[in-house]
Formats: C-alpha cells, sequence, structure tokens
C-alpha cells in the first residue's frame, strides 16, 4: 500500500466509531485513511485458542498499557488487545440501543434524577434513524418490541435470532417468565441466518472474548470497514497515532509511527475524526494540547462514553452448558429503571440483566 502524504479526512481508530465514520465519508466519495494501533486478526485455530489470545504472550495485545487504580492507591498496568475493528472483534457481539433518557445525563446516584450537566447536546430521536442504519450494516438479530423498555423505532431488526435456546439460556427465559419478568433474545450482531457477514454462525461457545476464525461474528472487520475500503477508504493498521498538530485552532497534521518498522511519519489533513475508545481519545487530545482550549476542553470526557457492568457467576452441581452452545441468548430489562414500584433501594437505574458466555476454564484459572 502506497501512502499518500495528505488525506482529506484521518480517522483514528477503527472501532465502532471509526468504522462507520469511515464507511459514511467514503461512500460520500471523501478521500478517507483509516489509523488503527491493532492489526488485522488472522482467522485461524488461534481464534479459538483462549491461551494464545489472553495468557500465553496474548497475539494482539497492544503497545500503550493503561494504568489503572484496581484498589484505593493501587495502580496496575491493564494491557488491552489491539485489532482492526476496536474490540468488536472480542466483543459477544451485543448492539442494544441506548435508551431515551440515557441522552439526558448521568444518573446520579441515590435518586432517579439525571445529572444535567452531562446531558447530550441532542438525543436518541436524532440518532433513530442512525442506530436503524448501523443494525443494518452488522446484520444485527434481535425482535422487535421484545423488550418492555425498547426505545422506539420503526423498523425491525435485520434477521432473527436462532429460535432454540442452549440449555442454560432456556433455564433463565423459563425461570425469568415464572416470576413474572419479561426476558428476551438479546440483539446480537451475529450472521444466524446466513445472509449477513460471510459466513452463518456454528453456535458454538467460542464467540465473547475470543475472535470468530469463520467470520461468523459481524464485527466490524468483517462487515462494516470491507464496505469503506470498497468506497475508497485506506485502512493503516498496525500504527498509532501519537499527536494530532493544531494551528489556528484547526487541526492540521497527525504524527504516527509504524509499529513494524518504527518509522515515523506526519500526515496532512484537513479534518481528523478522533475514535480510540474512551480511554485514549481524550489521552491522545490532551496530549496533544487540546484540551487547553477552553470550547474544547471542557467537553473531554463529558457525555457517556461506556456502560457500567458487573458478573455475578456461581456454582452448580451439574453442567450448565452440557453441549458446549452459544449461550449469550437472554435479557431482562425489567429493573432497567429500578424497583418496579419505585420503593425498593437503592433508587435509581438497576440496569440490564443478561445471560452471559463465561470464559474459558484456563482464563478463570489464570485471573482469579
Amino acid at each position: 500500500m502506497k501512502l499518500k502524504k495528505s488525506y482529506e479526512y484521518i480517522i483514528i481508530g477503527s472501532g465502532f466509531g471509526g468504522a462507520f465514520a469511515a464507511y459514511n465519508l467514503a461512500k460520500a466519495g471523501k478521500e478517507v485513511l483509516v489509523i488503527e494501533r491493532g492489526k488485522w486478526a488472522v482467522r485461524d485455530d488461534s481464534c479459538w485458542d483462549e491461551r494464545r489470545l489472553h495468557i500465553e504472550n496474548p497475539l494482539y495485545r497492544g503497545f500503550t498499557p493503561v494504568n489503572v487504580d484496581q484498589k484505593k492507591g493501587k495502580i496496575e498496568e491493564d494491557w488491552p488487545d489491539d485489532t482492526v475493528g476496536g474490540m468488536s472483534t472480542f466483543y459477544g457481539a451485543a448492539a442494544f440501543r441506548m435508551r431515551e433518557d440515557d441522552f439526558l445525563g448521568a444518573p446520579i446516584p441515590g435518586s432517579y434524577e439525571r445529572d444535567k450537566i452531562s446531558e447530550w447536546p441532542f438525543g436518541y430521536k436524532e440518532l433513530a434513524p442512525f442506530y436503524d442504519e448501523a443494525e443494518r450494516l452488522q446484520g444485527v438479530a434481535g425482535i422487535k418490541g421484545a423488550d418492555i423498555f425498547e426505545p422506539a423505532r420503526k423498523k425491525d431488526y435485520p434477521h432473527a435470532p436462532p429460535k432454540n435456546l442452549a440449555f442454560s439460556s432456556k433455564l433463565v427465559k423459563d425461570s425469568a417468565e415464572e416470576i413474572g419478568l419479561h426476558p428476551f433474545h438479546i440483539p446480537l450482531a451475529i450472521n444466524f441466518s446466513g445472509k449477513y457477514g460471510k459466513e452463518k454462525c456454528i453456535l458454538c461457545d467460542k464467540c465473547d472474548h475470543y475472535i470468530c476464525k469463520i467470520e461468523g461474528k459481524n464485527d466490524l472487520s468483517v462487515s462494516v470497514l470491507p464496505k469503506a475500503i470498497e468506497y475508497g477508504a485506506t485502512v493503516l493498521a498496525d500504527t498509532r497515532a501519537i499527536k494530532i498538530n493544531i494551528s489556528n485552532n484547526q487541526a492540521k497534521s497527525v504524527d504516527i509511527i509504524d509499529h513494524s518498522t518504527g518509522e515515523s511519519l506526519t500526515i496532512k489533513t484537513k479534518r481528523v475524526i478522533v475514535a480510540c475508545g474512551a480511554l485514549s481519545t481524550p489521552h491522545l487530545l490532551l496530549s496533544s494540547g487540546i484540551g487547553g482550549a477552553a470550547d474544547s476542553g471542557e467537553l473531554i470526557g463529558r457525555y457517556l462514553m461506556r456502560h457500567t457492568n458487573g458478573v455475578i457467576s456461581g456454582l452448580f452441581p451439574f453442567k450448565t452448558n452440557p453441549r458446549s452452545e452459544f449461550q449469550k441468548q437472554i435479557a431482562i430489562t425489567d429493573f432497567c429503571y429500578g424497583s418496579f414500584d419505585k420503593k425498593s433501594e437503592p433508587k435509581g437505574n438497576w440496569g440490564i440483566i443478561q445471560d452471559f458466555q463465561m470464559p474459558g476454564k484456563e482464563v478463570l484459572k489464570e485471573f482469579s
């Protein structure tokens, strides 16, 4: 690939923000360069090998660790996995839409109110058509209206989820219904029908935390980025953006380094889109000196960027997934906005309960 000295648009990061931006800009005839610090995923047996992916010299471990305060005052290094497509290659493909209230600001602990300081400048209604398009491009499987707190939508999902549930998922569904809850199929960006992406999902237990060997999971490197490339976008993998160069309050160029050769380059541009994740995006902006400007610095880290989640697991006297099936299938939103009567503590949102594909026993042993 011959790299040019200048591009109309430079997009930093090839995850959800970067991939969809690249697709739409390239489709509109714009000249686009996507800079991604990760490599293209290799689709071989390593995809389903948990030791190679997560334990023994992880194949896609990045070059830039994050210092995390795991416990009060105890700082530990966290090494993210970097791939073209961002974390969509490893994630479990859940494709929920944010709720209408999520755009009204972060929940205030101990109340049903929202923090207006973090309220978005636009709401769900403006984004709904873009959700439709994103779900189409990723071939999301779901059932319209099954989620009792589903945000308003006009279109159905592009295709349907599998009719048969895994053993453990059926247990969750049946038990939830017995106590009056409303379980439903998690909307998933997985090629269950064989009409989206490249290969039909085989419903194995190597999805969440794994890269899909057969490309049945419609991650962005399978579903969206190839379409952007067809329209003329260039994806520069294994390359890290070091600094955005600013002049007269405008981005003029981006300094990059090629991980494979160590070569440093500066690429000129008219526009820069920074989409490299909840931690790396503010880091790059601040290290480029952009956070010092009052009109931009006050926005960095201000709005909702990710979900907060916890995992509950248990031990059973029987195999919960005896046939090693895909089991991330069921969700429950009955408690999304707290208790039904608004009297039970704590006050405020309790969130969504999801059936979860547990990591393999090797990973659990290593990190327990």
